[in-house]
């Protein structure tokens, strides 16, 4: 059985590959390489925590870092990225 921080790096590696496949800018989400599963937790919560409106809080984000997504990619990423988001608070309610 896997413990917690092995799930949570998988479920994140298959979202960030899910992201590549639809060739969605997966610069906006950090690098396992270049943080710990807890910044990447804090990350997430920083940005999402308080909202359900993920497009709106996903397109900030985008332009805070001079990021330019055009509305098709939006519209094919944003199912993969609620659905993490969303996986990813319910898992940490458990």
């Amino acid at each position: 059985m896997s413990n917690r921080k092995e799930i949570l790096i998988k479920k994140y590696l298959e979202f960030k590959q899910h992201l590549e496949s639809i060739e969605f800018n997966t610069s906006l989400f950090p690098s396992l390489d270049d943080v710990d599963i807890v910044d990447l937790l804090f990350f997430f919560n920083l940005c999402f925590t308080h909202t359900t409106d993920y497009e709106t809080a996903i397109r900030g984000l985008a332009s805070s870092y001079g990021y330019q997504i055009s509305d098709e990619e939006y519209s094919k990423g944003m199912p993969y990225i609620t659905e993490y988001i969303e996986w990813l608070k319910a898992f940490q309610k458990t």
